[in-house]
């Protein structure tokens, strides 16, 4: 959910509960007042009606009692009934309609006290019985029973009213939160495009926030931080480009001695041709064909040298993997004669030709098969394959015999300027792993010590 969501639903929320709330709190003291005001109001009439019936109650003067009876029901509207008892508690006079109702002494006896008031619960609702004795040494007492219908309607007409008023006011409340989440959330959408742009390698742009507040300070963070990006790119650019062509000109010195063997053996060929012209100036059509072979053989030779030092940025052609590996295995086969080493190959001729950097995988092969030999002084085994996973992606693996990786240092094998070796630059397999993720692949290894190590590099075929 979105925060401008959130935002809206948590302030109609807030505005409904305290709409609720408020009305149930108003709701709550008008019945209050209400009945505090009903009491009263039944205090009175109870007081005056007994005041003016109290001779007559002595007397028991049916008539002017029923008389003030009548005139305290023609003005009231509330009275549900009235009835009058002697001071032994029977009734002397009542409005009942149906006969007086059985045990009414008991209803809300004053029990000494000069008056008493009894909410009483009735089939026709609630009734407040205020009961009032005429004379305080003689123990007639007046009964009203006030109905409290008026008060519901006038508590039904208020929660009518606030239920309203909460309906009008969570309208407001929403056109509220709409503007107010529109002036939180629109910032944070810039951002949001800021952030993104910044993920995607766009550090030349700047947010500009107009406020006056946080949220224009995080804004001049943000654009601070963009700056400080992109220059920290650009270096990293820059020194990962110097450490291209450092590990390059280090691989060229691992080259130049088999470059020099390669090269060695044409030459003494020509060579030795030369000499026989001297005494027979007549070559024959075999010692030319031998020229030229050996010519084509060493201008091979300079061709797959050059493409190897070629610029580090990727130029992506449908390529052969077995044809680069082969290239790379010849480049190397002067190392694994020196040190007896038995190279085996396993590559699957079936692999489909995939969009990569020759000359920088050639490299990457370079350096690890290079690595695998140094790995075997004594001589060993060395095996390259090439074949697909089961993902459908390519997979090289380079296996050697050696003594393997130590534990300790399996985590630093792919850190920049970590080296075992005395003459290493301990940017090798470093350069490796980030061409091997330049082209969307991945590069590990497995060791065990004293068991060898086998370096596995996987490519995307599409």
């Amino acid at each position: 959910m979105k925060i401008r969501s959130k935002i809206i639903i948590i302030t109609t929320s807030i505005v409904i509960a305290l709409g609720m709330i408020i009305s149930l709190l108003v709701r709550e003291m008008i019945g209050k007042a209400l009945r505090e005001e009903l009491q009263k109001r039944g205090v009175t009439i109870v007081r005056d009606l007994a005041d003016r019936i109290a001779n007559a109650t002595i007397t028991e003067d049916i008539f002017l009692i029923e008389e003030a009876i009548k005139d305290v029901l023609d003005r009231e509207k509330d009275i549900e009934y009235i009835f009058i008892l002697r001071y032994d508690g029977s009734p002397i006079a009542h409005t009942f309609k149906s006969g007086l109702p059985e045990g009414i002494e008991t209803w809300n006896p004053t029990d000494g006290k000069r008056f008493s008031v009894q909410l009483l619960d009735t089939e026709r609702g609630y009734i407040r019985d205020i009961a009032y004795r005429v004379l305080p040494d003689f123990g007639a007492e007046v009964h009203v029973g006030i109905n409290e219908e008026s008060i519901q309607k006038s508590l039904e007409n208020t929660l009518k009213l606030a239920c309203l008023l909460t309906f009008l006011f969570t309208g407001f409340g929403a056109a509220v939160a709409v503007l107010f989440s529109q002036f939180i959330t629109s910032p944070m959408k810039r951002f949001m495009e800021f952030t993104k742009r910044l993920g995607e390698g766009d550090f030349d742009q700047r947010i500009t926030i107009r406020s006056r507040d946080e949220i224009r300070e995080l804004a001049e963070r943000f654009n601070e931080l963009s700056m400080r990006l992109k220059k920290a790119r650009d270096e990293m650019e820059s020194a990962h480009r110097k450490m291209l062509q450092t590990e390059k000109l280090a691989a060229l010195g691992q080259l130049s001695a088999g470059i020099a063997h390669e090269l060695k053996n044409p030459l003494t060929s020509i060579k030795m041709l030369f000499q026989s012209f001297i005494k027979n100036p007549e070559p024959s059509q075999r010692d030319i064909e031998v020229i030229t072979e050996e010519i084509n053989r060493m201008d091979d030779i300079i061709t797959r040298v050059l493409g190897f030092s070629r610029t580090e940025s990727l130029d992506l052609e449908k390529t052969s993997i077995v044809d680069i590996l082969r290239r790379v295995i010849i480049l190397t086969r002067y190392r694994t004669r020196e040190q007896r080493i038995d190279l085996s190959e396993g590559l699957d001729t079936n692999i489909p030709l995939i969009n990569v950097d020759k000359a920088q995988l050639e490299q990457v092969f370079f350096n690890l098969i290079l690595n695998a030999i140094q790995a075997m002084p004594q001589g060993g085994k060395l095996r390259v394959s090439a074949t697909l996973d089961g993902n459908g992606d390519l997979r090289v693996a380079i296996a050697d015999t050696g003594n393997g990786i130590p534990l300790q240092i399996q985590d630093k094998v792919f850190d920049p300027f970590f080296t075992t070796k005395e003459d290493g630059t301990g940017l090798g397999l470093s350069v490796a792993y980030a061409i091997v993720k330049a082209h969307g692949g991945n590069i590990w290894f497995e060791s065990l010590q004293g068991n060898g190590t086998t370096f596995f590099v996987t490519l995307p075929v599409d």
